[in-house]
């Protein structure tokens, strides 16, 4: 006998329950799915300016929905495929994986970056098949759709963890590979025939003896690798690409050479010889991203000395420091400041776990720098440790924190949590009573924030400007000087107004290693600090009328809740605009073609349709709404950004995925228990946001498991309530 068959030729939903085999078929290939997308997110992240990772893979994610469209349409009629069609889709899926990595980082990569739409298409095909397969799970078995819902989640929530350690062991394109071999397991679970599972068996068996061997050779000699990208228009590397993969395309003269590389879920870091910086620096990239350097040292002074010739060093002269905070060290150079100016203790907190590896990895280059008695790194955030600490300091020093082109590239939607008011108002507690604060940044404007924003925190503290000016100072590279350099600007804040003495002392300083002061107070000045100085002009006026070469720029401090500091537009920055409105037509076509598809096909009005994709479209934005802001709110908490992704995506997973198992309880009146879901999610909402602001800090002494542990904990029922309406 046959089974029975819908309109379009699928086999008729099944009124029995699905197998055990189902739903872990479901569980792995979500597991598969949303595991790719963050291995794809970070390996596009290392040659791809951010806005543009998120665009393409939001757009790859498409092909999730057109799959779920496909089946929906009927286009599988053929009773042949459609008997298998969760077995070959699986199997798509992994085939799919690899055809698209090797088209994309082989072909367009290095010859068409700037095509990331075709990027974004050739994606989209394994998440098609993934849309497919999932779609037709939930067609065959729709009176158990809240419990496969449930596998769903519950298999994306054990990718949001499992791959973190997929990715610090294998990177993201081995990962990649790996997870396409995983995919074929879903396969071999559904085949039904004893001959389909014979072969289905040999499939999965040689797909993963394949990836091992191609993994494995991978590592040693890589065919699949992150490839230089070969652009000669000026516009198209400044916009889209990362400055090491633009730099590998030089001419074998002057081509800088990887000597090594490292992947963790956090970042790509790559140790780089460059011919054009010369034997005694190594290049320290982070995603591609512009260097730290590794200095050249037996581990004496003497190796070093030079360096206090740097605007870095300027503070540590100066001021002299016994106890330094080095807010991300990177590879040492800021240590060398240090060490130099004769500091009897530096802490470093340095956030990519990457860099206290390779540090003594090469020891031998850089005299075992991190290794001295006196030095003290750890791997963390540096506000979250600020906030944890009980030391005072008389020197916290910040170099660079930021990404220095970002201001050029239109990245200014980035946050940082380490230039915020609030973040300067923990760095205030934490030094000493004649404790200074120095910031160095490559943009002029840039530095204008610092100076607003140490205006609001002294206000705050009772000493209103002209007075406060008087706590600041400011001093630049000379202009013939700052191409050379990334260390332009540096702004200083002091506990203790300076005094004559000391100003003097730094003009002279100054004027000796060709530095331009641009503020010390009273004596060098220029706008806009000299109107501050003088009381011509107070922090309101300042903050509404600043203008740089001509452009009103947004210089108000920053704070946690709006923590963009590089944004310096007043409104939302044109290019996230842009891409917004492209987003918002890319879905709203999408939509609109696949209806226009229904009515044709089945000559039907699609109108019916429009509430139930309404509701699940306002589902998904709701979800990302509460998601994205608790995932921001939890990094000063639980210290890393990727930990911070991993808990809250989780929690809320496992959570969603009990809440839509407990939805199959509701019998005939669901909707008494949707209300209840719904304003269970105002209510946890509301609750979540205003209290975490006044726990976290009380948490923040816990050790990180028990942190980790009191965030899912607080997230399990609002994932709950958020699991129920799907």
């Amino acid at each position: 006998m046959t089974d029975a068959r819908d309109e379009v030729g699928f086999p008729a939903p099944k009124p029995e329950a699905p197998t055990a085999a189902v739903y872990l078929a479901v569980f792995l290939l979500c597991f598969c799915v949303l595991a790719l997308e963050i291995a794809l997110s970070r390996l596009f992240s290392v040659v791809l300016r951010y806005h543009f990772v998120f665009l393409m893979i939001s757009t790859a994610l498409c092909g999730l929905g057109l799959g779920g469209l496909a089946v929906h349409l009927g286009r599988l009629t053929r009773a042949r495929w459609v008997e298998h069609a969760l077995p070959l889709a699986a199997i798509g899926f992994s085939l799919a994986t690899v055809a698209a990595l090797i088209v994309v980082m082989r072909l367009l990569v290095p010859y068409a970056l700037y095509a990331y739409w075709a990027m974004a298409a050739v994606l989209a095909v394994p998440f098609g098949f993934a849309g497919v397969f999932l779609a037709e799970v939930f067609r065959r078995y729709p009176a158990h759709s809240g419990a496969l819902y449930s596998a769903d989640l519950l298999g994306a929530a054990t990718a949001s963890a499992g791959v973190i350690l997929l990715l610090n062991r294998w990177g993201a394109i081995n990962g990649s590979l790996w997870l396409a071999a995983l995919g074929l397991v879903p396969a071999l679970l559904l085949v039904r025939s004893v001959r389909a599972r014979l072969v289905t068996g040999a499939v999965v068996a040689i797909g993963f003896a394949l990836v091992l061997l191609f993994a494995g050779g991978n590592r040693a000699h890589p065919f699949l690798d992150v490839p230089p990208v070969r652009l000669s228009d000026p516009a198209q590397i400044e916009i889209l690409a990362k400055p090491l993969f633009v730099e590998l395309a030089r001419p074998p003269d002057r081509r800088p050479r990887i000597l090594h590389s490292e992947w963790t879920a956090f970042a790509r870091t790559d140790v780089v010889h460059d011919p054009e910086a010369g034997d005694d620096v190594l290049l320290v990239y982070t995603n591609g991203h512009v260097p730290t350097n590794m200095i050249r040292s037996s581990g004496r002074l003497e190796d070093v000395a030079y360096l206090a010739g740097e605007l870095g060093y300027f503070p540590f002269g100066i001021g002299r420091p016994k106890r330094v905070l080095c807010i991300g060290p990177g590879a040492g150079m800021d240590v060398w400041f240090g060490l130099l100016s004769g500091a009897e203790r530096i802490e470093g907190v340095e956030l990519n776990p990457s860099i206290l590896p390779l540090m003594r990895r090469y020891r031998d280059f850089n005299g075992g720098l991190y290794e001295r008695p006196n030095v003290h790194i750890v791997t963390g955030e540096g506000r979250s440790y600020v906030m944890r600490s009980r030391e005072r300091y008389d020197l916290i020093f910040l170099a660079l924190t930021q990404t220095s082109t970002s201001g050029h590239s239109g990245l200014t939607l980035l946050e940082s949590y380490v230039h915020s008011l609030d973040a300067f108002r923990d760095y205030w507690r934490r030094l000493t009573d004649a404790g200074q604060i120095a910031l160095i940044t490559q943009e002029p404007q840039v530095a204008v924030r610092f100076f607003t924003t140490a205006l609001a925190l002294l206000r705050e503290n009772g000493i209103a400007a002209p007075a406060a000016s008087r706590h600041c100072a400011v001093v630049s590279l000379s202009p013939e000087r700052m191409r050379f350099s990334p260390y332009r600007y540096l702004f200083l804040l002091r506990k203790v107004p300076w005094d004559g003495t000391q100003i003097e002392r730094m003009e002279r300083v100054a004027a000796a290693l060709g530095f331009v002061p641009l503020f010390l107070p009273g004596r060098q000045m220029e706008e806009p600090y000299a109107s501050v100085y003088r009381g011509w002009t107070d922090l309101p006026h300042l903050l509404a009328g600043y203008r740089f070469r001509g452009l009103l720029l947004d210089v108000r401090p920053c704070t946690d809740d709006r923590p963009f500091f590089l944004d310096l537009a007043f409104g939302v920055p044109p290019l996230f605009t842009g891409l917004c409105v492209g987003a918002a037509l890319l879905v709203v076509g999408f939509v609109a073609g696949a209806l226009a598809w229904k009515r044709w096909r089945e000559r039907t009005s699609p109108r019916p349709l429009v509430p139930f994709a309404a509701y699940f479209a306002c589902l998904g934005v709701g979800f990302m709404l509460v998601e994205i802001p608790l995932l921001q709110k939890l990094i000063l908490l639980l210290e890393y950004p990727t930990l911070a992704m991993a808990v809250v995506l989780a929690a809320l997973l496992v959570g969603g995925g009990l809440g839509s198992m407990a939805s199959q309880r509701f019998g005939a009146v669901p909707e008494r228990g949707l209300i209840g879901a719904l304003m269970g999610v105002v209510l946890l909402t509301l609750a979540v946001g205003w209290g975490l602001p006044h726990v976290a800090p009380a948490m923040l002494g816990l050790p990180l498991v028990a942190r980790c542990a009191a965030v899912t904990a607080l997230l399990l029922p609002l994932g709950f309530c958020l699991g129920i309406p799907f």
